[in-house]
């Protein structure tokens, strides 16, 4: 059965692309509220985030948040996560410390997120999901999200992928080899 369809189906064809450095269930909400930051919408002028989402995700990115929260229960809370997309544009592991949990602007966002499990039976679902945010001004903008920002049905654009490299870059270490990032495929072949 490992061979019938050799050949016939490939499988690299449905390997997804993380985008963000946090939990896989919360890149549905994350990609939606970015392209909505670039409409626009940030920290100080959403009032309230609703995401309704399968059982899977509503458990694994549900947790409420915390000012004193751990980076690992930070990379997995959606309304965290989702102020600092707001903020920044991105999601960048640096954000998980102390000093940016906390933040009183970010916080302030992060109370009014909420995550509601929908009907959806299929308890390894990642969508389809739906995001409502209401913004300061009364206005409801409701995003439809029907598959996972970096996944095959929904891949990363030219831009969002250059973002992703560039944080790859900056997060670096000093002395990483430059042709690493600038010719990876000689890179790799040289290390065989």
């Amino acid at each position: 059965r490992y061979t019938a369809n050799l050949g016939q189906i490939w499988r690299i064809s449905e390997v997804s692309i993380k985008p963000y450095p946090s939990g896989r269930a919360s890149h549905g909400a994350l990609g939606a509220l970015a392209a909505l930051r670039d409409q626009g919408l940030g920290l100080n002028n959403v009032a309230s985030i609703i995401l309704h989402a399968p059982p899977l995700i509503h458990r694994l990115i549900a947790r409420p948040y915390h000012k004193d929260a751990r980076p690992a229960y930070a990379r997995l809370c959606l309304p965290y996560l989702a102020a600092l997309i707001l903020r920044d544009g991105m999601i960048d592991p640096r954000c998980f410390s102390p000093q940016d949990i906390g933040d009183p602007a970010l916080a302030r966002l992060a109370q009014t997120v909420t995550v509601h499990r929908d009907d959806n039976t299929d308890g390894n679902a990642l969508g389809p999901q739906m995001l409502r945010v209401t913004a300061c001004d009364g206005r409801v903008i409701e995003h439809a999200i029907p598959a996972t920002l970096g996944s095959p049905q929904a891949p990363l654009n030219s831009a969002q992928l250059a973002q992703k490299y560039a944080l790859c870059r900056a997060l670096a270490a000093p002395d990483c080899y430059a042709r690493l990032f600038d010719d990876p495929l000689s890179f790799l072949k040289a290390q065989i």
